[in-house]
């Protein structure tokens, strides 16, 4: 039986992701596929490259210290550390300056310390490289869907694959125009079955539908909006997953890096937690199960 990971995205909520190949990687789960979106195909890739959970916990870590990510501009969207009345002037005066950033060019954020930070990971290796096979999924803005990057220099996959739409620039190559897949496929399971995965085990963030906030403008309103088309597309895709391993930090901002050592433990305690299924899932039970569903 083939298992395949699906890792999902969720920017900064991503470095669970690492706690989660930890402990798979301690129990010796087997791991043929793995896809990728956003930090999830970071992580992914990084990972398929390697096959070494010490050694993406090291590279994340440096990263983490560089200059590259701490100057690369998602201050601008989080101010969860200040107290409630800053908090609400801050985040006004952010909210009209991303407005009207984004109203004026095509992104907020340039892409020069993100392809800096892929370069060091990366390199030039290639995906035909990797030791377990690896996909990245991006959006095409001109077809309007999904694509599964399965060739090529990996940082040139996951920076389609990361290119948060309005916030970094889009990437152009021979598959179109491609920004971050998470609007549509933030759990990439579609991608790790196409793959060849029998089994599929997902690292989600997704949770339930955030409670709403405030809606006194017309921005806040988009937001709330494709906030919760978002949830409903990826909800779709749980239906391909046999394992869900959701790791709860509410409490961090998506663009919070500064949390990497809770991010890493809460995705350990969550891949622990489902580790006596994994296990029951993948053991003869579990193939008898599946094999029966099968032929009825």
């Amino acid at each position: 039986m083939k298992v395949g990971l699906a890792l999902g995205g969720g920017s900064s909520h991503g470095l669970a992701h690492i706690g989660v190949l930890e402990v798979l990687e301690e129990e010796k789960i087997p791991i043929h596929f793995i896809a990728g979106t956003s930090i999830g195909a970071v992580i992914g890739g990084y990972y398929a490259l390697y096959k070494d959970a010490k050694k993406l916990k090291e590279i994340t870590k440096e990263i983490l210290e560089s200059p590259e990510l701490k100057n690369i501009g998602f201050n601008l969207f989080g101010n969860a550390e200040l107290p409630k009345p800053f908090r609400d002037v801050v985040h006004f005066v952010k909210e009209k300056y991303i407005h009207a950033k984004s109203l004026l060019k095509p992104y907020i954020v340039k892409a020069d310390k993100l392809n800096q930070i892929l370069e060091k990971m990366f390199g030039d290796a290639l995906i035909s490289e990797t030791k377990i096979p690896f996909a990245a999924v991006a959006i095409d803005l001109v077809e309007g869907k999904d694509k599964v990057i399965r060739e090529g220099r990996i940082r040139d996959a996951v920076r389609a694959s990361a290119s948060i739409p309005g916030v970094f620039p889009s990437v152009e190559s021979s598959l179109g125009i491609l920004v971050d897949g998470g609007a549509t496929s933030t759990l990439p399971t579609s991608a790790v079955k196409e793959m060849g995965a029998d089994f599929v085990i997902c690292s989600s963030f997704m949770g339930e539908l955030s409670e709403v906030g405030e809606l006194r403008t017309a921005f806040q309103i988009n937001l709330r909006v494709d906030e919760i088309v978002k949830h409903r597309l990826n909800s779709l895709n749980l239906v391909n997953a046999d394992i869900i391993i959701s790791p709860d930090f509410h409490e961090v901002h998506w663009s919070d890096f500064s949390k990497a050592d809770f991010l890493m433990e809460r995705g350990r305690e969550a891949a622990l937690k489902s580790l006596p299924k994994i296990k029951r899932e993948l053991g003869l039970f579990g193939r008898i199960k599946r094999w029966s569903r099968q032929r009825l």
